[in-house]
C-alpha cells in the first residue's frame, strides 16, 4: 500500500535537507536533495565536469538529462560520474526513509530514472552504508517503470482518486 501522508504529499524526497549549507531550493530552504539531483542540477554537473572527461561523448556538447541518460547507458565515463554522484546524495535520503518507515519497496522516478540498475547499483551501495541492516534487506529498491510520464501519472491518479472519493461529486462511488 501506497502511504500518502495526511495531506497526501508524504513521499516527496526531493525537499529533504541534506545539506544545511548547500543552495538555496525554491523551496525556500537550503541544500535540498532536488538542489542535487533534480534535471537542471544534473546537466549543469556534466557541463562542470566535462573538462575531466575531455573523451566523454557528452565533451564539448550542450547536453539535456537525455543525453546523459543515453551516455550513461552507454557507460560513459563523464555520465557514471554525474549518476554515481546522484545516487550517493539520494542514498543519504533513501536511506533516512528505510530507517524511520522501513517500507517493503522505494520506486525512484524522476530524472535518471530510465538508467535503471546505472542508479540503482550505486544507490543501493550508498544506503547499505548509512541503514540498519534490517531496513535496507527487506527493501527493494527500484526505478519506475512508468517513465518520464511517472510523476504525471501518479498525480492524475490521485486526482481521480480523490474525485472518486468525493460524495458529492460522485455520489454513491465506493472507493477502497
Amino acid at each position: 500500500e501506497i502511504y500518502r501522508g495526511a495531506t497526501g504529499v508524504a513521499g516527496e524526497i526531493g525537499h529533504v535537507a541534506i545539506d544545511p549549507g548547500g543552495p538555496e531550493c525554491v523551496c525556500g530552504n537550503r541544500g535540498c536533495l532536488a538542489t542535487f539531483v533534480g534535471t537542471r542540477q544534473l546537466v549543469d554537473r556534466a557541463r562542470s565536469l566535462m573538462s575531466r572527461f575531455p573523451d566523454s561523448a557528452l565533451a564539448g556538447t550542450e547536453p539535456d538529462i537525455r543525453a546523459i541518460e543515453d551516455a550513461a547507458l552507454a557507460d560513459d565515463p563523464l555520465a557514471r560520474q554525474v549518476v554515481n554522484e546522484a545516487a550517493d546524495r539520494l542514498g543519504i535520503v533513501v536511506a533516512g526513509v528505510l530507517n524511520l518507515l522501513n517500507p517493503g519497496s522505494v520506486v525512484l522516478g524522476g530524472s535518471l530514472a530510465r538508467v535503471g540498475d546505472r542508479l540503482v547499483k550505486p544507490l543501493r551501495e550508498a544506503v547499505a552504508t548509512r541503514t540498519l541492516v534490517a531496513s535496507a534487506a527487506a527493501s527493494d529498491i527500484r526505478t519506475s517503470d512508468r517513465g518520464e510520464r511517472a510523476t504525471a501519472l501518479g498525480a492524475a491518479t490521485h486526482v481521480l482518486v480523490a474525485a472518486l472519493a468525493n460524495p458529492q461529486l460522485f455520489p454513491g462511488v465506493k472507493t477502497a
